[in-house]
């Protein structure tokens, strides 16, 4: 293989073979994950300090993905990954040597104890990212964990083996939580059990979003209890239902999801609920459909939606829709509308809010500024707020490119531009340890075990007690 260097202008790499191309992809996947690496150490700064709030955005990854030009929910990980960088070292330290990528990372971050890091990373190495996802979301850590403080579970030579003794000391703490819920009960009915208040602790939060993706399409996260969840799943079988006996026909999830919503919206009694989550789209003068954040709709979807609906003119003059200047201190709807789809979210450079968007005066009302377009900048919540604490400062005209300047409590521009990347003049710099690929072999999860450094010390001590012939008492206090 033969590696030309790297200018200004282009590197290029002449590869003779498939050993080639394999020894290309491992250091190119070294170098990358090195520089993953060094984004995480930039965001775990980020957390630690607060100089770059000066900037007007509010959180770390709102800062990373401006700065680097990265999608939220890219920049998002290497946040998540800085928050856990002290409980998780070995494993985040892998990455900064090439030795582990960021995707392999990501399910260590999100699920996997701090206890168990070194000994699930041995493991994550040689896995691919598929496997590395089932085993930790089915493997049970609380069940490995740290053996409870409270009970002193009796090791005898009948406990040698490490399945019967992790057994032996769950027994003995389902028992003694037990013992602790019928004490409490009988004591006081409002009274929790620890070991409940501990299961609510650290029961994971019911999380929804939903929002458009780079590829232009709408997407729905949502992760909830399995109760909620069982609503969630009957409502959309009686709407598959209610659909196929309506029409005959089966209906794809996504679609008995739109009834419901359809359903839902249809059942507004009051015009002025009704008018607050009407449906907006803009229709130009040459015929193409956009929805309330700009994005162009297919012909045959805008036909389709605006079949029932009503048209409400915006009239311009040379090119700029005619606004109410003074005789509005409320900002129209019609008016509204427009300035939301001029701006396509909060106009704070990086900020990305484009949900529950506020229409603010440049020039405000009481200053003798006009409800114009001119005059009106879509803000999220948090930006407008800032702004009339006197954190953030906005001034110009709306609807020129470029016409706004934004600056800090200080004077201080904004965020006046995005990605800066340096201009390529050299190699990267070398990760310290090698990037090996996963073994791509069949996971038998049978043979997958991590278990707490306390319980390891029960095990060896019961071995010890065992192959004496001398049963023992192993307790903590």
């Amino acid at each position: 293989m033969v590696v030309e260097p790297l200018s200004t202008t282009a590197a290029a790499v002449v590869l003779n073979g498939l050993d080639d191309v394999a020894a290309e992809i491992n250091l190119v996947a070294g170098h990358r994950n090195a520089l993953d690496g060094r984004l995480v150490d930039v965001a775990i700064w980020l957390l630690a300090n607060d100089g770059w709030k000066g900037t007007g955005l509010r959180k770390p990854e709102q800062f990373l993905a401006f700065r680097c030009g990265l999608s939220p929910a890219s920049a998002r990980r290497y946040v998540q990954v800085a928050a856990r960088a002290e409980e998780l070292p070995e494993s985040i330290g892998a990455l900064r040597r090439g030795e582990l990528c960021l995707d392999q990372l990501m399910p260590i971050v999100r699920r996997v104890p701090a206890w168990a890091d070194s000994q699930v990373l041995r493991l994550s190495k040689k896995l691919t990212v598929g496997q590395i996802n089932a085993v930790i979301n089915k493997y049970d850590f609380e069940r490995s964990g740290p053996p409870a403080e409270r009970h002193a579970p009796v090791i005898d030579d009948q406990a040698a083996d490490e399945a019967e003794l992790i057994a032996t000391i769950d027994a003995a703490r389902a028992d003694a939580s037990t013992e602790n819920t019928s004490t409490s009960a009988s004591a006081s009915a409002s009274t929790v059990p620890a070991d409940t208040e501990h299961a609510r602790s650290t029961m994971p939060k019911d999380r929804c979003w939903v929002g458009v993706g780079d590829d232009g399409r709408w997407r729905l996260h949502l992760e909830t209890s399995p109760d909620v969840g069982m609503v969630i799943d009957a409502a959309l079988r009686e709407a598959r239902d209610r659909a196929f006996r309506s029409t005959g026909s089966m209906v794809s999830d996504a679609e008995a999801l739109a009834d419901v919503a359809n359903r839902s919206l249809d059942a507004i009694d009051d015009a002025s609920r009704r008018d607050r989550f009407r449906i907006n789209l803009h229709v130009r003068t040459d015929g193409v459909t956009a929805d309330e954040l700009g994005a162009t709709l297919p012909d045959v979807m805008a036909r389709h939606i605006s079949c029932d609906g009503l048209v409400s003119p915006v009239f311009t003059e040379h090119g700029v829709p005619v606004s109410v200047g003074r005789s509005h201190r409320i900002v129209p709807d019609r008016t509204r509308r427009i300035v939301l789809l001029r701006d396509g979210g909060c106009r704070v450079p990086g900020c990305g809010a484009t949900q529950h968007l506020e229409v603010h005066h440049v020039v405000h009302w009481a200053d003798g500024g006009r409800t114009d377009t001119w005059n009106l900048v879509a803000l999220c919540g948090h930006h407008h707020r800032m702004h009339h604490h006197g954190k953030l400062d906005v001034t110009g005209n709306a609807d020129i490119a470029g016409g706004l300047t934004i600056t800090n409590e200080h004077g201080i521009d904004v965020c006046l531009d995005g990605p800066r990347p340096e201009p390529v003049t050299g190699p990267p710099p070398a990760p310290v340890g090698k990037y090996r690929p996963p073994l791509c072999e069949r996971l038998d999860m049978g043979y997958v075990s991590f278990i707490h450094p306390e319980r390891l010390e029960l095990i060896a001590a019961s071995a010890l007690a065992h192959s004496r012939g001398q049963p023992g008492v192993a307790s903590r206090s």
